[in-house]
């Protein structure tokens, strides 16, 4: 059955699942103290509130990482989170299922790019914490619009039904990008205006650094990341009652 995916660059071949660690990944074992057990530094770095985006996106990276948003949210006692993404894109249900695990969460989600963030991975990045989203100096960011693979066998009606799909796809992709790039004081209509020229081409729009602060796509451009992975520990109020979650998210709703 054809699929809907947002993969970079559009030649590269399908690399398989893997976890959220990246294929083949070596975790460090890392020990507390003179007798204590070894753990995985993975595991370490999420008890900080780091989580991490690497390689394709798919299936099972997604329930992973939505697992562990979601655990930050509701269990810790964590002011904010960190996620760290690096990353050509993948499945597009994949990744709506990491960004509505993102949009669930009460607690500010610090996005931060220190190599790539393609396709499905760009509207993360964007979606994260107005004022927190991040990319280092040597990062870059690709959009292109959806697309569908496997369509050689399909009769001219399951065409035309894939094709609807396809343009519903890229409609929420170009609404929520419109509502997270919008710039301050920036029109509705000039923010769409931008995407639209990005978005609804067949090529892929690569943005250095510079260029992706400039479109919306982040807030800051930093030459090192890792002091931005500093997380509070520390007493949570209730944003749901308090009427503060947007204090809390920053963030700006996207109006006509």
């Amino acid at each position: 059955m054809p699929g809907l995916t947002m993969m970079a660059p559009r030649s590269m071949q399908e690399t398989g699942a893997v976890t959220f660690m990246g294929a083949a990944a070596a975790v460090p074992m890392v020990y507390e103290g003179q007798s204590g057990a070894p753990r995985d530094l993975m595991s370490l770095l999420f008890n900080q509130g780091i989580v991490f985006i690497s390689g394709p996106i798919c299936w099972g990276m997604a329930e992973s990482v939505t697992a562990q948003l979601l655990y930050l949210d509701r269990f810790s006692d964590l002011e904010s989170a960190a996620l760290i993404i690096n990353s050509p894109g993948g499945t597009l249900d994949a990744g709506w299922q990491v960004h509505e695990a993102m949009m669930a969460m009460d607690i500010p989600i610090r996005v931060i790019v220190p190599g790539q963030a393609s396709s499905m991975a760009a509207l993360l990045v964007a979606a994260g914490t107005r004022g927190e989203r991040i990319i280092t100096e040597n990062a870059k960011i690709m959009i292109h619009g959806a697309y569908t693979t496997g369509l050689s066998r399909l009769t001219a009606f399951e065409a035309d039904v894939e094709a609807d799909v396809l343009h519903d796809a890229n409609q929420r992709l170009f609404d929520h990008l419109c509502r997270y790039c919008i710039l301050d004081g920036e029109r509705a209509a000039d923010v769409e205006k931008r995407v639209a020229r990005v978005l609804m081409t067949r090529t892929d729009r690569y943005f250095t650094a510079e260029e992706a602060l400039a479109f919306g796509l982040v807030d800051h451009i930093r030459r090192s990341w890792y002091p931005l992975i500093q997380t509070q520990r520390g007493r949570r109020y209730c944003t749901r009652c308090s009427g503060a979650a947007q204090d809390r998210r920053l963030r700006i709703p996207y109006k006509n």
